[in-house]
């Protein structure tokens, strides 16, 4: 029996085709820790989700790289209109309708992107193809919100000094950074004296310039020795404090509530503070009268302050009689002339001195009961003038008996 030779079928399974070819995937943005503003000058960082979809009906497994690209409008790679905030390798296996979502951290520091709107978008490439995701998270940059302000405290400054003279005076600066932004650079943190209450014109005493990191709602003091008043002329300021930025930005404090520091051109001419410590007058009997007395003689002990330059040589002294305590054309002169007295007045002295001064009989009411307000006026060696007045009446009619 002739045995037919068995013949079995041979099914073989078609797998799946396997491809390579980025172009075959959908890129959706699912996620972002980016922030919705940014300063242009602040590192950038966050996390952006990228799913990925395999619609193509076969597997599609590849290395390539997975990248976070911005534009300020659609990306068209092609055209290379775009910033590239991270690109990664990435091997990629995506069965048919599989979905994954890659994370990519981002850190692009700052000056990385300039001032504008940008979108956000996954793109994926292999060798030879490039699939990107529509516009993601919309992303603004623009210059940093620092706002800073600045107040001040003086310690020791005086009230007045001379010109160009040594002091002993710290300001303590604090400044106060009231943006959302931190700040760090170069600062010029200057005193300056303002002498018509306003920061414009004012002129620079001293300054520090040093590099400080100042974050958002936090305060720095900083403090400035103010030693020499040197390269301020003489006049009344308003010591106020200024901070420059490396922009050019400058803020102040506010001259209308900053104390006012008065510096002194030495003086020129005297200038005398006359003071009458005592008067003894001297009496004699009328000549038609000697039963009645009047006032012949007026001795004054005194002590002139200078207050400005010396004076050397003589000084002209004229008493005037008057029935008001305070001096005005009314006021009779009681000599014909000015007595000279010679006096050395220094910068700063004030040693007493006597002067008698005659007085005629033909005086104001002379031998009568009439008390009198009594002042001297002095002419200084320059021209100058002032005036000393004694509190207490004199009476130029003398004691009878």
């Amino acid at each position: 029996m002739l045995t037919q030779p068995h013949r079995s079928a041979l099914i073989e399974t078609l797998e799946q085709r396997v491809l390579f070819d980025a172009s075959q995937l959908t890129e959706t943005i699912v996620g972002s820790t980016l922030p919705a503003s940014v300063s242009d000058q602040a590192t950038l960082k966050g996390t952006v989700s990228v799913q990925l979809t395999n619609s193509s009906g076969a597997t599609q497994q590849f290395k390539g790289a997975l990248a976070i690209d911005v534009a300020d409008q659609t990306l068209d790679i092609s055209s290379n209109n775009f910033v590239n905030l991270r690109s990664s390798p990435a091997s990629i296996s995506l069965k048919a309708g599989q979905t994954k979502v890659f994370k990519v951290a981002i850190n692009a520091a700052g000056g990385k992107l300039t001032d504008g709107t940008y979108n956000v978008f996954g793109v994926v490439t292999d060798q030879s193809s490039a699939s990107q995701s529509p516009a993601g998270p919309a992303l603004l940059v623009r210059k940093p919100d620092i706002n800073l302000s600045e107040t001040a405290t003086f310690k020791n400054l005086p009230a007045s000094t001379g010109l160009n003279a040594l002091i002993k005076a710290v300001d303590t600066v604090k400044i106060t950074n009231k943006g959302t932004d931190p700040f760090s650079g170069f600062l010029k943190v200057s005193i300056l004296g303002a002498p018509d209450d306003t920061v414009a014109g004012a002129t620079t005493a001293t300054f520090v310039a040093k590099k400080y990191t100042l974050a958002p709602n936090h305060t720095i003091t900083v403090p400035i020795k103010f030693t020499s008043t040197v390269g301020l002329a003489a006049n009344v300021y308003r010591m106020i404090t200024a901070v420059t930025q490396p922009d050019g930005t400058v803020t102040s404090t506010d001259p209308a509530s900053a104390p006012t520091f008065t510096i002194i051109a030495p003086a020129s001419d005297p200038a005398f503070v006359p003071t009458i410590l005592s008067a003894t007058p001297v009496y004699a009997p009328d000549a038609s009268n000697s039963a009645n007395h009047h006032i012949t003689q007026l001795n004054l002990s005194m002590s002139i302050k200078n207050n400005g330059a010396v004076s050397i040589g003589s000084d002209q002294f004229t008493l005037f009689a008057s029935t008001k305590s305070t001096f005005d054309s009314s006021a009779i002169q009681e000599t014909p002339q000015s007595l000279p007295l010679t006096l050395n007045e220094y910068p700063g002295s004030n040693s007493p001195f006597q002067i008698d001064i005659n007085i005629p009989d033909n005086g104001p009411d002379n031998g009568t009961q009439i008390n009198y307000y009594i002042f001297v006026k002095i002419t200084d060696t320059s021209g100058g003038v002032s005036m000393a007045s004694f509190a207490t009446p004199i009476s130029f009619a003398g004691p009878v008996g």
